[in-house]
């Protein structure tokens, strides 16, 4: 009963909520997140401190007041995959799909890694009605339930396909059909015993490297997917192929390029180097 009114509430909002990027909402939503609530504004500025060494306290602030900037229209965007269509999205979103993957696909799946940047939700959640692919996103079930079943229903409403990483095991084992498998590899993994070490950013940091295994068993082409905004609310989203013999670190290379090309656009507020490389932890 509580999901329905939380959903309907969702749905009433993101149909009256003006949409725009430098507009008076979206500025609101930012003063709020970073003045009123100081959204996890100590884990953003250490994380900072820790990426960008060499640059002065003012540059890391102009930095966090950006990325406050692009949160706010992340969760602004996000509201309306409760309640807007197929047409309202037209103009949103733009995927220039390589010939390469298109023949792929035609007699396999492939796998798509993605990260935390731009709106990394409209890119896995619109991609079925804008190419005519079908596609899964592995994604982790969020501890409270009723937001776990808000959240699927968001992105499910266009043909997007959801699994967890266990399902998706499962589900790779049993279907051979080609599908694109998105996965967002860029947060910390919750074991420290779950992933691969890489250099990233000056700091020794612990990796996802589950899509590189499966791509491995099932030998599937790996691509990243890079989303950039464009204008406004609108962006554009391109895929690059990854090298089979190292397809994790080179997914690290290039989102260090993207994260140092445009910093405001990553997600600062995750807790990413809260794991220590076990070389480095003291006895």
């Amino acid at each position: 009963m509580i999901n329905k009114i939380i959903y309907k509430l969702l749905i009433f909002i993101s149909k009256f909520l003006p949409l725009g990027y430098s507009g008076v909402i979206h500025k609101f939503c930012t003063y709020l997140l970073s003045e009123v609530l100081s959204y996890r504004k100590k884990v953003i500025i250490d994380n900072l401190h820790l990426a960008f060494p060499q640059f002065e306290e003012a540059q890391l602030i102009k930095i966090m007041k950006g990325y406050y900037h692009q949160l706010s229209a992340y969760v602004l965007e996000t509201l309306m995959l409760f309640s807007k269509d197929k047409k309202w999205f037209r103009h949103k979103m733009s995927y220039h799909l390589p010939e390469k993957m298109k023949l792929q696909l035609e007699s396999k799946s492939v796998i798509v890694m993605g990260s935390h940047q731009g709106n990394w939700e409209w890119a896995a959640v619109l991609f079925p009605i804008f190419t005519g692919i079908h596609a899964h996103a592995v994604y982790k079930p969020l501890s409270n339930k009723a937001l776990d079943v808000l959240v699927k229903d968001a992105r499910s409403r266009f043909g997007l396909g959801l699994l967890s990483m266990k399902e998706v095991v499962r589900y790779m084992a049993a279907h051979h059909e080609p599908v694109v498998y998105f996965f967002v590899a860029d947060q910390s993994p919750g074991d420290i015993h779950s992933g691969k070490w890489f250099s990233f950013l000056g700091q020794e940091t612990l990796f996802l490297n589950g899509a590189e295994q499966l791509a491995k068993k099932y030998q599937l082409p790996v691509w990243v997917q890079t989303i950039r905004r464009t204008e406004g609310s609108s962006y554009e989203v391109t895929f690059t192929e990854l090298p089979a013999e190292a397809i994790t670190a080179t997914y690290v290379e290039r989102l260090e390029a993207d994260i140092q090309r445009e910093p405001e656009s990553w997600l600062w507020s995750h807790k990413r180097w809260k794991h220590k490389h076990p070389q480095n932890l003291k006895m």
